[in-house]
């Protein structure tokens, strides 16, 4: 397993299963799970107001190898605000 600790508190932590191969992206860690969602290859845990706490990624090696392909072949250029 790999974990990232998040850098401040509005930081999301990541967590990488190898075994299942799936990413966890949690939002708010001392916020309860109401309830998930299925969506493709995303499941979507939410709070009781639907604000979404945990989101994990199945199939995750697939889905990052497709999303670096993708931004190969469109550079993406970000917005500095000051």
């Amino acid at each position: 397993m790999v974990h990232r600790k998040p850098r401040s508190a509005t930081s999301a932590t990541l967590q990488y299963e190898p075994e299942a191969d799936v990413l966890s992206v949690e939002y708010a860690r001392r916020t309860p799970i109401d309830h998930a969602m299925e969506i493709g290859n995303l499941v979507v845990h939410v709070s009781r107001n639907g604000t979404p706490v945990l989101v994990e990624i199945l199939n995750a090696s697939r889905f990052a190898a497709r999303a670096h392909t993708l931004t190969k072949r469109r550079p993406h250029r970000l917005a500095v605000r000051a």
